[in-house]
């Protein structure tokens, strides 16, 4: 009633809150991250579904058409869903993929010192097809950008766009990332999944056809001085400095 004074019985009681470091994991959608971009226990995940997985299947008496349907339908895909929602480096991918190969090479009755090009390349070409875990990463990392770019109402496609334009600002660039090749030469931070994407894009000659991000100079006939100044060192570039830049784009 008007003018009474109510009081809690029981006070409500504060309960302190943990703190926590930038370095610790916290799981999210079924992946550990933490806030300095640790990757540690996601690599211990997939370390386990090798060592302990993976090695058991070899272990046992199936065909090399059993041991490659295995992979592929059961350990690829649990693998697969913690790499593209992480930020693992190229490098990282490539151990984790050698340690399969050491397993499932015998299973498939090939030699161990096979070439990489025959071992993941394509049947028509006389290659064994094996999915290499880094392609596959970045096949459905494009596949998740591209279905988070069809609804511009959607949170998630605004928050993808703002990815694109903070590697957009921190390149000095005018272009919008993706829509283009990566040049080669402004350093790329490995650990974002944004631009590994695009480096695993252009080393493929691949581009997106992303929202359109350029930056209108202030004035006509403006430019950005680092588009102008990479512009011109490549156009000066000799032959084999040239190639060697564009074998550096490709890995």
């Amino acid at each position: 009633s008007a003018g009474q004074i109510y009081r809690y019985i029981h006070p409500v009681r504060a309960v302190p809150i943990k703190e926590e470091t930038p370095d610790t994991e916290w799981r999210h959608l079924g992946n550990f991250q933490s806030n300095n971009g640790s990757s540690a226990e996601t690599r211990r995940q997939l370390r386990a579904v090798i060592n302990d997985d993976i090695s058991y299947m070899a272990s046992k008496r199936v065909t090399s058409d059993g041991a490659l349907m295995g992979y592929k339908l059961k350990f690829l895909p649990k693998m697969l869903y913690r790499t593209k929602h992480g930020n693992l480096t190229q490098p990282q991918v490539n151990s984790l993929q050698s340690s399969v190969n050491r397993l499932l090479k015998p299973k498939l009755r090939v030699p161990m010192t096979m070439p990489d090009d025959i071992f993941y390349g394509s049947g028509v070409a006389g290659g064994v097809e094996f999915p290499h875990l880094w392609d596959e990463t970045n096949i459905e990392k494009l596949i998740i950008l591209q279905a988070s770019l069809q609804d511009s109402s959607e949170d998630i496609y605004h928050i993808m766009m703002g990815n694109v334009a903070r590697q957009q600002m921190r390149l000095r660039t005018v272009t919008t990332p993706l829509r283009t090749k990566w040049d080669g030469i402004r350093k790329m931070d490995d650990n974002e999944w944004i631009s590994s994407l695009w480096k695993w894009m252009s080393s493929l000659n691949l581009t997106m056809n992303i929202p359109d991000m350029d930056i209108a100079p202030p004035y006509e006939n403006d430019f950005s001085i680092l588009d102008a100044y990479i512009h011109y060192h490549r156009s000066r570039l000799c032959p084999e400095a040239a190639s060697a830049l564009e074998r550096l784009v490709r890995g």
